[in-house]
């Protein structure tokens, strides 16, 4: 038995799932997609109907998951439909654009009794999991200090595209969910806390391309997140960073190396051989990312399960983004109170 998945919108992220579901999902099957000047195109190449709209898709008996992969602004009101018409919703970051619509989002699906996962690739990197496994074993110990890192040389979004409209949330609200929801689940610590520095240093038209921004985590650890589409060239590496400071060691990282540090020196831990998604997007590598995800909601599903990443999660990082816009606005540190 396999789950059925409908595919609301066609750019790039659609097209990942897609690949995702042909080659390294086999829980999940696609049978439709639609939305997008790409529907076409993307329905042809993987021989899969293509719906004139998402209400069409969602009327599919065929559709037990329905991936939106469209413009932030759009996630609110396909998320509702889709539970309305009693579809788990697979949601790509960011959940939303405020904490307020996540809760209707997830009321929406508890009424219904469906499920909510929200795409948050970055856990699903072998050298993400690794890191994971040595905090867990106490490798590091405590941990004290945290900072995530995503440094972009020059801007790489279209300038005539959906993401620079101020109404779809600016770049901290697309990119901080990724760096907010890795720090919770390797710190396994809620944010109680957040202090945030936006700023656009030259003519970049998005909201927010450079963000700095401090939070403060309930195991008492200090954390960073750290984000610029203004870094000049040669960059500073890797498209994310972590680094994890504990009380009696560190991991240093990227979705390529795993270096530990303790005693006098540090090891490579891991190392995976290189990828370039604007070069090649379809690496199974980067298409791995997104079908563990894919794998592990379908088997979910299957198995009557909780997935490993909920749409709570996804709240908590919108809660984190939140908090780090609304301090960044007024100048001072804004507190995360449950």
């Amino acid at each position: 038995m396999t789950i059925g998945f409908g595919i609301i919108g066609t750019g790039m992220m659609g097209s990942t799932y897609a690949e995702a579901l042909r080659t390294q999902a086999p829980s999940g099957r696609l049978v439709a997609v639609t939305g997008g000047r790409r529907a076409t195109e993307l329905g042809s190449a993987y021989g899969v109907p293509v719906d004139a709209s998402p209400d069409a898709l969602l009327e599919r008996p065929d559709v037990d998951v329905v991936v939106i992969a469209t413009p932030h602004t759009t996630h609110l009101p396909l998320a509702l439909a889709a539970a309305a018409a009693g579809k788990h919703i697979y949601l790509e970051k960011p959940m939303a654009l405020s904490v307020a619509e996540c809760d209707e989002i997830l009321a929406a699906a508890d009424m219904a009794g469906v499920t909510v996962t929200v795409a948050s690739q970055s856990r699903y990197n072998d050298i993400s999991i690794r890191a994971r496994q040595l905090i867990d074993d106490g490798t590091v110990g405590r941990i004290t200090m945290f900072r995530v890192t995503s440094p972009t040389v020059g801007w790489d979004v279209p300038a005539d595209g959906w993401f620079v409209d101020p109404r779809e949330g600016g770049a901290y609200l697309d990119w901080g969910p990724h760096g907010c929801d890795t720090l919770r689940w390797f710190t396994g610590s809620e944010a109680t806390l957040a202090f945030g520095l936006f700023r656009n240093f030259g003519d970049i038209p998005a909201l927010d391309p450079s963000a700095m921004v401090t939070y403060g985590m309930a195991s008492g650890a200090m954390a960073q997140l750290w984000m610029s589409y203004e870094i000049p060239a040669p960059g500073l590496g890797s498209y994310m960073q972590w680094l994890c400071v504990g009380d009696h060691g560190m991991l240093d990282f990227t979705r390529d190396v795993l270096r530990v540090g303790q005693g006098s020196d540090w090891r490579v831990e891991l190392e995976l051989p290189p990828w370039d998604w604007s070069v090649d997007p379809k690496t199974p590598r980067r298409i791995g990312l997104t079908a563990r995800q894919v794998e592990g909601f379908a088997r979910s599903l299957l198995d009557g399960t909780p997935p490993e990443v909920s749409g709570r999660d996804g709240r908590a990082a919108i809660e984190m983004v939140e908090a780090a816009i609304a301090s960044a606005r007024s100048g001072s540190a804004v507190p995360i109170v449950r």
